[in-house]
């Protein structure tokens, strides 16, 4: 326990650049398990005033009758939260992911249980680090873009038409004085409204 408190320390650091983690193995009845535990908070940061990223990676350990191999099933679950306070959006993303996988490995004295499970643990992470950005943070950014700003349409409308309606009023105006029709031709109004635009 030891060893691997060191050891994943030294990937926290490596990875996260800060942050802490914890690693916690205990016996079963056949074989034995383990807790690799990190959380990385993050604030003040460039878009993200506060955020936090959770994994935790339980695995259990079970060898062969030869010792030989083990075959190892790992369960990761990984919790992140960001708010994203930009002066156009102010939201909050937050998700959990949880992935299982089962595999055997053989056992040496150069990839003992600790480095067989640490191998998991780094392939599992970045398989999942890299579906967390691609599905959901890409997405909700493609979302956001999308999304339509009702408050700016309706004052443009707003403003061409009046403008529009100047123009109409002017022209009627002209019109209605020099000939007494009031009423202006269409291709006198269309060059008004081409002028305006």
């Amino acid at each position: 326990e030891v060893d691997a408190n060191t050891l994943y320390d030294s990937y926290r650091e490596q990875y996260y650049e800060g942050g802490v983690s914890s690693v916690y193995l205990w016996d079963l009845a056949v074989g034995f398990a383990g807790c690799f535990l990190v959380k990385k908070c993050v604030q003040g940061h460039a878009s993200v005033t506060e955020g936090s990223w959770d994994s935790i990676h339980v695995v259990e350990a079970v060898e062969a009758s030869d010792g030989a191999s083990a075959t190892y099933k790992l369960t990761s679950t990984v919790m992140l939260t960001m708010d994203v306070n930009k002066t156009s959006l102010d939201s909050n993303l937050s998700g959990c992911m949880v992935r299982q996988k089962e595999v055997e490995l053989p056992v040496t004295e150069v990839k003992p249980h600790i480095v067989n499970i640490g191998c998991m643990i780094e392939d599992m992470e970045i398989d999942m680090r890299s579906s967390m950005d691609n599905l959901y943070i890409q997405k909700s950014r493609e979302i956001v873009n999308s999304m339509r700003k009702v408050s700016r349409g309706p004052q443009q409308g707003h403003l061409f038409t009046a403008d529009l309606s100047a123009v109409v009023k002017a022209r009627a105006s002209v019109s209605g004085g020099g000939s007494g029709g009031g009423v202006p031709t269409e291709a006198a109004t269309d060059d008004d409204i081409r002028a305006t635009i």
